[in-house]
């Protein structure tokens, strides 16, 4: 009698533990349940776990866990694919290995054939990913320091750039605290954990960078009352400006006195500050 054979075997399967069922398919040739004469040939499914990857397999029958169809032992003359289906999926499971072995009857004589074994699929599970977490940056007057990312238990995390108003690098996007020099602004990172066939998770923060008030260079005026001041511009988030008299004159006013380029009229003794945080 000649051999049966697999038209379609198992194939390896990465899942998240979330996931509700796992399937594998095997199918034999035509030529295994076909006899060539017009007649069809029962085909006998039994499927096995290795869940040790140490080469020893167990039949495995329906319940709990598993669902076979059709079920061990079972022949047919009209459905020749079989399919195991997998429950409950747990991270312990990952590894565990699977195969189909399938031999045939032969109508006429009765006689049933030698069995074929297919190549064993394995399953991989994938434990949800670790909560990402990292916490917002405000910082004075600093360009180099370390970002704030958790360190993933599951998982492999990275650091992308949503918005900037400057230029920052990262030195490894896949260290949770990786070291970064970025110039004064404002940035928007998010820190993402991924594990596989999982979802993943995400965490969005901030970064400010301020630096201390710069008021620019003193002016001196003649037959003069008003003059342009020219202070350093706060344009990231979170940063306000403000120009005081530090010694009132009378009759001194501000055009706006929370710009940073605004005239000032008959004023005397100026200051600029401006304030991000503890940065002014």
């Amino acid at each position: 009698m000649d051999l049966p054979d697999f038209a379609i075997i198992p194939t390896d399967q990465e899942v998240c533990v979330t996931t509700d069922t796992v399937t594998f398919e095997a199918r034999p040739t035509v030529g295994t349940y076909d006899d060539g004469l017009g007649g069809a040939r029962n085909v006998y499914f039994i499927w096995q776990v290795d869940e040790n990857n140490t080469g020893v397999w167990g039949n495995i029958i329906d319940g709990g866990k598993y669902d076979r169809y059709p079920e061990n032992g079972d022949s047919t003359t009209i459905q020749t694919t079989s399919t195991l289906k997998v429950f409950d999926l747990e991270a312990n499971m990952s590894g565990y290995r699977y195969r189909c072995i399938i031999s045939y009857e032969d109508k006429t004589s009765g006689v049933i054939s030698c069995a074929t074994a297919s190549d064993p699929a394995l399953l991989t599970v994938f434990q949800s990913p670790t909560p990402a977490d990292a916490d917002d940056i405000d910082l004075c007057n600093t360009t180099v320091f370390n970002l704030t990312g958790n360190t993933p238990i599951h998982g492999i995390g990275q650091w992308s750039v949503n918005s900037s108003t400057g230029l920052i690098n990262i030195n490894s996007i896949t260290n949770p605290t990786s070291l970064v020099t970025a110039q004064a602004g404002a940035y928007a990172l998010t820190w993402t954990i991924s594990n596989g066939e999982c979802l993943p998770s995400a965490d969005p923060m901030t970064i400010n960078i301020a630096v201390s008030a710069n008021a620019g260079s003193d002016i001196s005026v003649c037959n003069a009352t008003s003059t342009a001041l020219n202070g350093n511009n706060p344009t990231w988030a979170h940063t306000s400006a403000q120009w005081t008299l530090q010694s009132p004159v009378a009759g001194a006013t501000f055009g706006d006195a929370t710009a940073y380029n605004t005239t000032v009229n008959n004023g005397l003794y100026l200051r600029h500050y401006s304030r991000f945080g503890n940065c002014s």
